[in-house]
């Protein structure tokens, strides 16, 4: 029996060499893809806070601007408050556009809910 096991422990001690790397590569690939989709998460958080917060800002130098004018300030405001989420993300200008629109259109409608009060 010991010369069995002798024969045949450097095969065993080979197969788990490889079994664990396998294991390993797995298990770093998925690391890796779930670490790309938080930061990512986090990008697209901060870029969406960024909107909101620079339409929010437009309203409150000017309601009345129009609202191409009022998208257009919280637009320029997340590019230059979170360039790395702008860069990373690459939204279109139409994806901006679209996420800007509607925070400026909510800030509006609050603004009217308060006014009416």
């Amino acid at each position: 029996m010991d010369a069995l096991w002798s024969a045949f422990e450097p095969h065993i001690v080979e197969l788990l060499g490889v079994i664990l790397t396998i294991l390993i590569g797995i298990a770093s690939r998925q690391l890796a893809a779930w670490t790309g989709i938080e930061i990512e998460k986090r990008h697209r958080e901060a870029l969406h806070e960024s909107l909101m917060s620079g339409a929010m800002s437009a309203i409150r130098h000017g309601p009345g601007a129009g609202l191409e004018t009022l998208k257009a300030h919280a637009i320029t405001h997340a590019r230059r408050s979170v360039p790395d989420a702008v860069k990373a993300l690459v939204p279109g200008d139409g994806v901006l556009d679209a996420i800007a629109e509607r925070y400026v259109r909510e800030a509006l409608s609050k603004l009217d809910r308060q006014v009416l009060e």
